[in-house]
């Protein structure tokens, strides 16, 4: 009866825990009345339930862990996407991580390798600058928006778009509503 209400709910069961399911194990095997088999299925019965639980509780712990890693590291993507030597190395070592590592858990939460999330990040900013009142150099924008060079800016640009940022800027000067600002992640 006691082994029946042993459950624990700690990641790594402590020694006396282990001591208990022991002594309990040994008392069922060596009990005498009723057979074996059945004197056995309570323990087995309250281990099982204690591995459930260990595993169960040891995925949810990495999940939460992942998810807040894959966090960290947007909201560094956020915050750093227009600095020209940001890459997804750097910013794996700027959080003390794999790259490899950082990468997979950053693909499995949001969809999208980090790379792609980066340059959608420096597109959508120089979406904003093109659209906006200031005339400012397509060189300039891929310089302000990180790009290695204004061909690679370019080339993604039209890649994205199907227009090179040119175009795009004369087409949003004769469209009547002009792209905010306010849709740049900050």
């Amino acid at each position: 009866r006691e082994i029946r209400n042993i459950y624990f709910h700690t990641r790594r069961p402590a020694a006396g825990v282990l001591a208990l399911l022991l002594e309990s194990l040994d008392r069922v095997i060596h009990e005498a009345g009723a057979p074996r088999q059945e004197r056995c299925r309570t323990i087995l019965a309250a281990l099982l339930t204690q591995l459930r639980h260990e595993l169960t509780a040891e995925t949810e712990h990495d999940a939460t862990r992942q998810d807040k890693t894959a966090m960290r590291i947007k909201s560094y993507l956020d915050h750093n996407y227009f600095r020209p030597d940001l890459d997804c190395t750097r910013a794996c070592d700027a959080l003390g991580l794999n790259r490899t590592y950082g990468s997979s858990i950053f693909h499995a939460a949001f969809g999208i390798a980090m790379k792609q999330y980066l340059t959608a990040l420096r597109l959508e900013a120089a979406e904003a600058l093109l659209a906006g009142e200031d005339r400012i150099k397509i060189e300039d924008v891929a310089q302000l928006c990180a790009f290695a060079s204004v061909s690679y800016f370019i080339k993604v640009f039209r890649a994205r778009h199907g227009v090179s940022p040119g175009e795009y800027r004369a087409r949003k000067e004769h469209t009547p509503e002009r792209a905010s600002v306010s849709s740049i992640p900050v």
